[in-house]
């Protein structure tokens, strides 16, 4: 049951994100409402200017990557396995006027070239999210992190609980306002 409610949330956000690359007076008020926690949330990172991140599951609408290219200045890799989003997510960048330091493309999480990127931001609806994490542990580069966005606490007993693998260790943790939590991982080298 809280599988199929998961399902049913992240089907609803690729829609909303799907409407929103569409609708550009809708997408700017929306990407306006979270630029400010989005700032905030990524504060934690402590990744200079020019840094190399990936984002898994950018989505139709990935506003956390215009946000943290033009705030952070980091150079961002966005990926989806949904075409339509791939497609949409090209024509924002474009409408931003973001091409010097976002590029999106098409691949599965779990196959993807991970090493070569500072910190890897894995959004909340990617699926199978354990799967994607041990495999990413397995390929990051050392001393990158994991930024990971899951449910909060109180939210667990109705989507369920997204458990993290032993291989990593909390590096920093962010409550967002919208019923999400941010983690920031680093590879656990010693896992117990």
């Amino acid at each position: 049951m809280e599988k199929e409610r998961k399902r049913l949330l992240d089907r609803f956000h690729r829609r909303l994100e799907k409407f929103l690359a569409h609708h550009p007076w809708w997408a700017k008020r929306y990407a306006g409402f979270f630029e400010k926690m989005t700032v905030d949330e990524f504060s934690m990172v402590p990744l200079p200017k020019g840094s190399k991140v990936l984002n898994i599951g950018c989505g139709s609408f990935p506003y956390t990557i215009f946000t943290l290219a033009r705030v952070r200045g980091w150079s961002i890799v966005g990926v989806d396995r949904d075409e339509d989003a791939v497609r949409n997510a090209k024509k924002m960048v474009e409408s931003y006027h973001l091409t010097s330091m976002v590029e999106i493309r098409w691949s599965e999480g779990l196959k993807v070239d991970v090493s070569g990127f500072d910190l890897i931001l894995v959004s909340h609806g990617v699926e199978p999210k354990l799967e994607v994490l041990c495999e990413l542990a397995e390929h990051m580069k050392p001393g990158g992190f994991i930024f990971y966005r899951t449910i909060c606490k109180k939210l667990e007993l109705v989507y369920g609980c997204e458990p993290i693998p032993d291989c990593f260790r909390v590096y920093g943790e962010f409550v967002r306002n919208d019923g999400l939590k941010s983690l920031l991982l680093v590879r656990n080298e010693n896992p117990k």
